[in-house]
């Protein structure tokens, strides 16, 4: 029979057929063990992701029926009907475990093909943390977090889908609620953070989820200025009429964050101007240069030991100096915005490939993401590099004799 380890090295059988109550035990234990997804669908083994890596926990495949009770008993009984409709289901659930240790999770239901039939359903449980870790313990650059407290203009937080950019934010945004009595409205889809759990907090918070307290995010924005914020919080832009508002908001002297999926540092300005029609965009690009106060881009890198990811940033802090720099380059040709930012990052900024080198050197970043994200943002020196340091590795026990041996002849 299928098995998987639990909480304290206990094993739990998945048995015959899963249901809610086994889920639950399943969700718990992905709470323990550093889980980033639990994927159960139709037609399909059980797999986990756990530190952005696809695990298998069952051999046996998941029946249609199955799957159709576990979100019927986590949902309504309608939920399977919804998904034929073509419409995607997400809610968050909360699971007590008996030492009443609360664990919250992210719930998106989809139709998908199955091997069987084609009315198959993925269910996906995303475990939410209760409070965003310190910004130290995150590594997150000192001028992005001093950056932090200004008191107007838009403050980016990008990179890929799962690379940290929620968690990021609320660890700034929670020092902040810690410090300042101020008041502070976010709009999230989901809420991942619950900040009026923060201990010891001074400001007024108050969180909206898209769409279960406002339809969509252009809704969230017609009565924002009459709500008397210092702090609004985008989880995401969706739209130009949600990016035109956010530039007003910060233009009318508020301090507005949101997160923007974007490869690197200096494609987070082009991505958000490319939202615009094209003869909106030099208009655009003024604001943007004008209202941007910092931009912090990351990825999560599996660390030596492999039982853990560490953030590896890239960042730019604007003063009037790089504003005027990009002013006088983009303003007759847009098209330019992304050879100047990166030409900022370098000269002004912290570049990937420099947080990347720093932690690979001191020991902390695993050799084979190392090498892998050289060869997209390194050059030569890396490959040096990888040779220099896969003794190291090798008697820290973090990589086999033979794999040092291939390192070094690289």
């Amino acid at each position: 029979m299928d098995a998987y380890l639990c909480v304290g090295g206990r094993v739990i059988q998945v048995p015959k057929r899963i249901d809610g109550e086994f889920v639950e035990k399943l969700l718990e234990w992905a709470s323990n063990n550093k889980v980033n997804d639990v994927v159960i669908e139709s037609d399909s083994p059980l797999w986990v992701k756990r530190l952005g890596v696809m695990e298998q926990l069952s051999e046996r495949n998941i029946s249609q029926a199955e799957v159709r009770e576990v979100l019927q008993s986590f949902y309504q009984q309608s939920g399977p009907d919804t998904l034929v409709t073509g419409e995607y289901i997400k809610f968050p659930f909360e699971v007590l475990a008996k030492d009443e240790t609360s664990y919250r999770y992210r719930v998106t239901a989809t139709g998908v093909q199955g091997e069987r039939n084609d009315r198959g359903i993925e269910i996906i449980f995303r475990p939410f943390p209760d409070e965003a870790p310190p910004p130290a313990q995150l590594s997150l650059p000192a001028d992005f977090v001093q950056a932090f407290n200004s008191s107007y203009g838009v403050i980016y937080v990008t990179g890929p889908t799962g690379s940290g950019k929620s968690t990021s934010f609320a660890s700034v945004l929670t020092e902040r609620i810690k410090n300042k009595s101020e008041r502070i409205v976010t709009f999230e889809d989901p809420i991942e953070f619950d900040l009026k759990k923060i201990k010891d907090r001074k400001a007024n918070v108050v969180q909206s989820e898209v769409p279960f307290h406002l339809s969509t995010y252009e809704k969230a924005t017609h009565n924002l200025l009459r709500r008397s914020p210092d702090i609004v919080f985008f989880s995401e832009v969706r739209g130009t009429e949600v990016g035109r508002e956010l530039l007003r908001i910060a233009n009318s002297g508020h301090l507005v964050g949101t997160t923007l999926h974007a490869n690197s540092c200096e494609m987070t300005l082009p991505r958000f101007v490319d939202m615009f029609k094209h003869d909106e965009k030099a208009k655009v690009t003024a604001d943007i240069v004008e209202t941007t106060v910092g931009i912090l881009n990351q990825r999560l890198v599996k660390t030596s030991d492999g039982k853990n990811r560490v953030g590896v940033f890239s960042s730019l802090i604007f003063d009037e100096s790089i504003r005027d720099k990009i002013y006088s380059e983009v303003s007759s040709d847009y098209s330019k915005l992304k050879s100047v930012m990166s030409k900022m990052i370098s000269k002004k900024g912290l570049p990937f490939i420099e947080d990347l080198r720093d932690k690979f050197r001191t020991g902390l970043i695993e050799i084979n993401s190392f090498e892998k994200l050289t060869r997209q943002f390194g050059d030569e020196r890396d490959i040096q590099e990888i040779r220099n340091q896969a003794k190291s590795h090798f008697e820290r026990g973090f990589i086999s004799e033979d794999e040092m041996k291939m390192y070094r002849n690289k």
